[in-house]
Formats: C-alpha cells, structure tokens, sequence
C-alpha cells in the first residue's frame, strides 16, 4: 500500500493532472451531486472525465482533439464527445440547453489555459440558466494567466451567480519541473462558483481566499511581471557605492 491508495481504489488509471487534494474534492463533489448532466471542457487523456462519467448519467466532453471520440469512447458509453474549439462548439450547447429547460449540474472549465480562453469558456457558460443549483469548477487557479481569465469573467452580468471562490482549493508551485509544469511555474488549483436557479440578492463577492499566497509566490515564479532587485545591473552597483565610498563601481563591474 501506498499513499496514492488512499485517494481511490485504483479504478481510475487514466493520466490525471490534478493534486491529491484536488482529486479528493473532485469526487467527493461528484458523489454528493450525482449529476443527470456534467460539463467537462478539456478532456486531454481522460484523467478527470473517468470520474465524471463514473458519476454522471450523461456527460458533454469537449476537446480540440478529434480523436478521443475514438481512443474513449468504448469505455465511456455515457459521454458525447464534441472536438473543435469551444469557443465555437459552446455556443449552441448552450442554446439547445436553454430552449429544453436543461442545465447541467456539474461543469469543470480546464482547457484553453490563456485569459482569454478561460475567460471566454466561464462568459459562455454563465450564458446558462440553471434549474438546479450547478457547481461550476476551475482548474489551474493558481496559474497567472488562468487566473485573470476568472477574475475578469463576467460574474456581476450574470444574476444567477451567488458565490464565487478563486482559490477554493490552492495551487501549486513546481520548484522543478514534472509532467508539464516547467520549473518555477505556477499550477494546479481549484476556483469554484454557485449558481442556482433563484436570482442573487446585491453583488456578487468574488473571493481570492489565497491571495496573499499567491502574490508572493509570483514574484518569485516564472511568471513574475518585474525581475528580481538584484537582476538590474544599474542597481546593484549604487548600493555597493554606499558601501564603497572609496570606490565608484560603475554599471557592468
């Protein structure tokens, strides 16, 4: 036995990336949920779709690649693959969904991982109008990028919106690099929003419970927006000079 055993019984062996805690809340979720229709966008090679379906009547997966229809299918009879970009695809979804008086009970945004795809796939999939309450799951929070996108989604726009989290459960920082995460990035992470079908009452508070956490570890990360002090070759030697009055270092000694 191992440690990984205590997260699942070994049913789910397709790649997952996501953290053990992240895993946890995953199914945990799911299961209190059991829903008649999930959302899954970003399907990659299955790792969190292989839960999904397992506890969902019919899942929506949709992916750029063509071919998981056909590498997943016969093992997830309960799933309708879509390929294309869901910018594209997303939209008519939607309205098919609406015109029958349908929404889904679980979504988990996980594809395109710039601003703008991220923010684009929350925008869309806020266009539902749920008739149950829907739970709606962000991965990759932590990253910079991913990040933005859901803090700059259109959460106020949508009056079915009652709470948002952005680091419902916290990221990651890769000290060095493992599967695709390079060395000093930022992954991993859970944002979490509710929506049911009643209308919100005032604005909608869109948390970042980790905030603190996760702008000191920016400034320190691959993804940090100015360098380092010590980087700058004009400031080190001012600060040596103060030390060496004796001595004028100019820039570059």
């Amino acid at each position: 036995m191992n440690i990984d055993d205590l997260i699942d019984d070994g049913k789910y062996d397709l790649h997952w990336q996501m953290t053990r805690c992240e895993r946890l809340i995953m199914v945990q979720i799911l299961k209190s949920l059991t829903p008649s229709l999930a959302i899954e966008i970003g399907t990659h090679k299955g790792g969190s779709l292989q839960v999904i379906a397992d506890y969902s009547d019919r899942v929506l997966s949709l992916d750029l690649d063509a071919e998981l229809k056909n590498t997943l299918g016969s093992r997830f009879p309960n799933v309708e693959f879509i390929s294309g970009d869901s910018r594209e695809t997303l939209p008519a979804i939607i309205d098919d969904l609406n015109t029958k008086q349908q929404s889904p009970e679980f979504v988990l945004v996980d594809g395109d991982h710039s601003e703008t795809g991220v923010r684009s796939d929350v925008n869309l999939i806020l266009q539902i109008q749920p008739r149950q309450p829907m739970v709606i799951l962000m991965h990759d929070s932590f990253n910079p990028n991913c990040r933005r996108g859901m803090l700059t989604a259109a959460w106020e726009a949508c009056p079915f919106v009652q709470s948002v989290d952005i680091d419902f459960i916290p990221g990651l920082y890769a000290a060095s690099s493992y599967d695709t995460a390079e060395a000093g990035s930022m992954w991993s992470g859970l944002g979490c929003a509710i929506l049911t079908p009643q209308r919100r009452q005032g604005e909608v508070a869109v948390r970042q419970s980790q905030e603190k956490v996760f702008e000191a570890v920016e400034r320190i990360s691959v993804h940090r927006r100015e360098p380092p002090l010590t980087s700058s070759p004009s400031l080190l030697p001012t600060w040596l000079n103060s030390l060496l009055p004796n001595k004028k270092l100019q820039a570059g000694d």
